[in-house]
């Protein structure tokens, strides 16, 4: 932005200036002219009448063409004004071609500046030349020449990219390699959230490697401890005929079961004494790909600007106190509740189920979600609810999805 801003004031100050010059310069000879300082009259040059004066000296500007101004003056004058044309031309063609539009004005009033120096040569000649030239009237013209000399010198820099901008561009391509320092590779959101469940799952198989292996240390000792000494048999006698004889049943030995152990802080126990584990313990300990499925799931809804809570059963979005979804993990699936009337969905390729539980009242439509057509059919469902509720689409691309990167 500092670039373009300061190319724009390369321009635009420049071309301001020598606008100003320009009118300074007609103004001057105007003023000039309209309280009689410049001496108006006729006189013989050459053998032809001329007029002398600011309004002569403009009808001999153009009189030039036609030889009413027999003086060498005039072969400066053709020169710089088809110098001034050739250079308009040049400069408005190349200025379309490379896309530099801005400095076509600084074109134009850099040939009306070259056609105007003319005029000045052709006021000042005959004033000159007839001894009718005063102080003041060399003051005005001279002040008038100079103004549009320096607007022609001011527009030579805005004006010489058009033709030597291929250069410039040339030039600042191979410096911006040493001037810019490389960027430093940025980590994104998908890369930190790769990093943090593969070192969740590493950790979570540490865990369990380690209470195996107390386990199958502990267990023997237990075993020792708590073997039961064998039972003898009484020796029977021999007989002739022995009879067959009921041998005692022994009786099972009954292993103490070890104490289960106190519910940890992620998991909740219920009244018959199960404990089930929280949310967040199942997302982590859960599949790669079903995991990064609920992510986009989750992403999907709260594109909508839905807000989602986190507790022990699942997560749940609501908005305005109004639930629209609740997502939970159970085995190896996704369960997604919905704020839908399943009966839509008979006959149709969506598998939905009904829920008649009182706690998914406000939720009655619920889909499984395995594979990658779930997942899609699910998205769908979501666009419903919030079509159903009020909410429009967001503009925009929706969130991008991660279960596929594996």
């Amino acid at each position: 932005m500092s670039e373009k801003s300061s190319k724009a004031k390369g321009i635009l100050l420049p071309t301001l200036l020598s606008g100003v010059f320009l009118f300074l310069a007609a103004f001057i000879v105007a003023i000039g002219a309209l309280v009689n300082l410049i001496p108006t009259g006729t006189e013989t040059l050459g053998g032809v009448t001329i007029q002398y004066g600011a309004k002569g000296a403009l009808f001999s500007y153009i009189g030039v063409w036609t030889n009413q101004f027999p003086h060498w003056v005039a072969y400066v004058t053709v020169m710089l004004v088809i110098l001034a044309v050739l250079l308009l031309i040049i400069n408005v063609i190349v200025a379309f071609v490379r896309k530099k539009k801005a400095r076509i004005v600084s074109a134009i009033l850099l040939s009306i500046a070259l056609a105007g120096l003319p005029y000045f040569f052709i006021l000042v000649t005959p004033l000159a030349k007839f001894n009718l030239q005063t102080q003041l009237s060399l003051i005005i013209v001279s002040a008038g020449t100079a103004c549009c000399l320096l607007a022609a010198v001011l527009l030579v820099g805005p004006t010489a990219p058009i033709l030597f901008g291929r250069k410039e561009e040339v030039a600042s391509a191979k410096e911006e390699p040493q001037v810019k320092p490389q960027p430093e590779p940025s980590i994104t959101e998908k890369d930190v959230r790769t990093i943090a469940s593969e070192l969740i799952h590493e950790h979570v198989l540490d865990r369990h490697k380690s209470v195996i292996m107390l386990r199958e240390v502990e267990e023997p000792k237990e075993e020792e401890k708590e073997a039961p000494k064998p039972v003898e048999e009484p020796k029977e006698e021999k007989k002739p005929e022995p009879k067959p004889e009921k041998k005692p049943e022994r009786k099972p030995v009954e292993e103490k079961k070890p104490e289960p152990a106190a519910p940890s802080a992620e998991d909740k126990v219920f009244g018959n004494g199960r404990r089930r584990a929280k949310f967040e313990t199942r997302l982590r300990n859960s599949e790669y790909d079903l995991r990064h499925k609920y992510y986009d799931l989750r992403d999907y809804i709260k594109w909508y600007g839905v807000n989602n809570r986190i507790s022990i059963p699942g997560d749940t979005f609501s908005l305005h106190r109004e639930r629209y979804a609740f997502i939970t993990i159970n085995g190896k699936h996704i369960k997604i509740y919905l704020a839908l009337d399943p009966a839509k969905y008979q006959g149709s390729t969506i598998p939905v189920e009904a829920v008649d539980s009182k706690k998914y009242e406000d939720l009655p439509c619920m889909l499984k979600v395995r594979s990658d057509l779930s997942y899609r059919r699910a998205k769908q469902l979501i666009d419903d609810v919030m079509a159903a509720k009020g909410q429009p689409k967001p503009e925009g691309p929706a969130p991008s999805e991660t279960q596929e990167e594996k």
